[in-house]
């Protein structure tokens, strides 16, 4: 099943982040978290597409996807800490909301939309409070990812040209004001600087972890094309941009490195695949 493969093209990059994290001489603390996270959502979306009927998946609502946007405004509520406004304080813990919430998103909008008006318009309007959340939480790449990633999906409105035109600029024009705004965190070497780390192993280090991280998006692109889904094609262009943005520094790359959000948010959005895959077939 291609679902299958979508997770399998993951573990390389999971085992890759261990290997990296253990060469940065990270916490240990750090180390076992990352590969607990990884192990679950694995398993978690392995049995999700091996024992739930699709039935049992969420379906496209409007009020879904306004819970999807709620949650990426949550973490502007923690005025206590200095900006940027990125994470969702639970138990302790801080996840970083919009890698999680971001790729089953873009699936998700592509299935509304042949749904019931109400939800197509809701979707489309959720993708702009989207932007404006990354906007105001000043998250340049990810709005950068989302608005790239957004261009199928709008592009498959029953709306005029014009009106597709304008809604891709007015998130396009969004995320390139983003850019003005200089980010205040400094790279984490195992989290955004995971190249330069690999790099300093060697260039073959380097080299495998390019590989592995373009593994994923290289089957995205492949289940796109097998399924003719423009809901894949965009969740593939979302990771295509947050990989190319790596080497700036400036977000985590995915999958590669420490960060739960990230791992989080793939496995959630591959397992989602299933209904694509069977909806195709």
């Amino acid at each position: 099943m291609p679902t299958y493969a979508l997770i399998a093209a993951a573990v390389p990059a999971l085992l890759g982040s261990l290997l990296l994290l253990n060469f940065a001489e990270a916490p240990r603390a750090l180390l076992v978290e990352q590969a607990a996270i990884a192990l679950a959502a694995l398993l978690a979306s392995v049995i999700s597409v091996r024992w739930l009927k699709t039935s049992s998946f969420l379906k496209p609502s409007p009020w879904l996807f306004l819970g999807m946007v709620v949650l990426l405004y949550l973490p502007l509520l923690d005025w206590q800490s200095s900006p940027p406004h990125r994470w969702l304080g639970l138990f302790g813990f801080r996840l970083y909301i919009a890698p999680v919430v971001l790729p089953v998103f873009l699936l998700l909008w592509h299935q509304a939309l042949s749904t019931d008006k109400s939800t197509v318009s809701v979707s489309s309007v959720s993708a702009l409070l989207a932007g404006l959340a990354l906007f105001t939480q000043t998250d340049a790449a990810q709005l950068s990812a989302l608005a790239i990633g957004s261009i199928p999906i709008f592009w498959c409105l029953a709306i005029g040209r014009a009106g597709r035109l304008c809604l891709i600029t007015a998130l396009l024009g969004a995320a390139a004001v983003s850019w003005s705004t200089p980010d205040p965190l400094d790279p984490v070497t195992y989290v955004e600087g995971v190249f330069l780390l690999a790099a300093s192993a060697s260039g073959w280090w380097l080299f495998a972890a390019v590989l592995v991280s373009a593994l994923p998006i290289v089957i995205l692109v492949w289940l796109a094309r097998s399924t003719n889904s423009a809901g894949v094609l965009a969740v593939g262009l979302y990771f295509s941009v947050l990989l190319l943005l790596a080497p700036t520094q400036t977000t985590p790359v995915p999958l590669l490195g420490f960060g739960a959000g990230p791992v989080l948010g793939y496995f959630i959005m591959a397992a989602f695949t299933r209904c694509e895959n069977e909806s195709a077939g």
